[in-house]
């Protein structure tokens, strides 16, 4: 007869991936903190900056009008991908992966809009650094990442570089986005990644420090 037992959830980090998670967490809070001192009330783009605005400008001038509806549009995917993610992991009873999916762009929005009054780096007059549609892009996609190496039993290293990279590569691409239509300067973006990083691994640690239980069905007799 079928009934219902407590189990462990699987933690959101794999034992194996902790102290690689750890490291990567404190890198990217030195990057984002170094660049913030580096354009503590700044106006202006550095020599990256201005380069990397040259060439999306030259490649993608024709276009922008439809890259500024694209940026439009990225708050709105966020929120509704973080929703379908917590829908599924709640409805799985992974009540710590369900807390992570909806917490984690919340937050990290809550620290950007903060960081963004310390640091005060302005373009056109805006605050800028770091950019919280990239850093919103980024926190959905670790978190996703995070939601399927929790789920897997082996090649976890690699399965998490390769997951790291795609999440490197989407959130790279709602930067670009960003910057050629000069919303934000390029380092403004990578700061926005490392912070999603830096907020999405945190939550991540600090909700596998919770005994929390969920259900699976048993075969085993009453």
């Amino acid at each position: 007869m079928t009934r219902s037992v407590p189990r462990q959830e699987p933690r959101l980090l794999p034992p194996q991936l902790r102290r690689p998670a750890l490291v990567v967490l404190v890198l990217c809070a030195a990057l984002v903190t170094a660049l913030g001192v580096r354009y503590h009330d700044d106006a202006r783009a550095g020599r990256l900056d201005a380069r990397v605005y040259s060439e999306l400008s030259d490649a993608t001038g024709a276009y922008h009008q439809l890259l500024g509806g694209l940026a439009t549009a990225v708050p709105v995917l966020v929120t509704a991908v973080a929703l379908v993610l917590a829908a599924l992991c709640a409805a799985a009873r992974r009540w710590r992966a369900a807390a992570l999916a909806i917490a984690a762009p919340g937050l990290t929005t809550l620290v950007v809009e903060s960081a963004k009054h310390v640091v005060d780096r302005t373009i056109h007059g805006g605050l800028a650094y770091p950019s919280g549609h990239t850093a919103g892009a980024a926190s959905v996609l670790v978190v996703a990442g995070l939601l399927v190496l929790s789920r897997r039993r082996g090649q976890v290293v690699a399965a998490a570089v390769a997951l790291f990279l795609t999440a490197l590569a989407g959130a790279g691409v709602v930067g670009l986005v960003m910057v050629s239509i000069h919303a934000h300067y390029a380092t403004d973006t990578v700061a926005g990644f490392g912070t999603a990083v830096v907020v999405t691994l945190g939550l991540a640690f600090g909700l596998d420090a919770l005994p929390l239980r969920g259900h699976v069905a048993s075969t085993a007799p009453l």
